[in-house]
């Protein structure tokens, strides 16, 4: 899905995700589907915040478990069995330190799997965080994926050079 990004006085495209990421699961609601809806991101973006940052007070992994994508064996397998058991479609883990002594390691295993799984865009993450003596939020979001590129006419051969533009900068890290 190609969203246009809106001009300062318009809908975010935040809204305009949930807003059809509502009207889409109105519609699949009776055939017992859900759809969830996120911005594509890069796993250098999530370095980037843990590098960057000295305090880090707590991270949000939230995972969607789509069962028609292939991605990392054991995340779906455990996204799987929490909606087999709990009818869970989403699920969040919540890493904290009040003191803002959060440590993430590069080579922790269930971190990358996290991330593979989040920027293949089945999830999110977000984190609180210490700047000029203030606590900020930031977001995958925030690292979206964007392709810039002002569109004067939409047709397929536009659509076409724009899909390709979009995945090539998917292969991007």
């Amino acid at each position: 899905i190609l969203i246009e990004k809106p001009k300062k006085d318009q809908m975010s495209v935040r809204s305009i995700i949930n807003s059809l990421q509502d009207y889409l699961n109105g519609l699949l609601l009776v055939y017992g589907y859900a759809v969830s809806i996120e911005l594509l991101t890069h796993k250098s973006t999530f370095w980037e915040v843990i590098e960057k940052y000295e305090k880090i007070y707590n991270i949000e992994f939230t995972l969607f478990a789509p069962n028609f994508l292939d991605f990392s064996k054991s995340v779906r397998e455990l996204l799987k069995g929490l909606d087999e058991d709990y009818n869970a479609n989403e699920t969040s883990m919540k890493l904290s330190n009040k003191g803002g002594n959060l440590k993430i390691r590069k080579d922790d295993n269930m971190v990358t799997k996290f991330l593979e799984w989040i920027t293949n865009g089945a999830g999110r993450w977000s984190a609180t965080v210490e700047s000029d003596g203030k606590k900020i939020p930031v977001s995958s979001e925030s690292g979206s994926k964007v392709l810039n590129k002002d569109l004067s006419s939409y047709d397929v051969e536009t659509a076409k050079e724009f899909s390709k533009k979009a995945k090539d900068l998917e292969d991007e890290p």
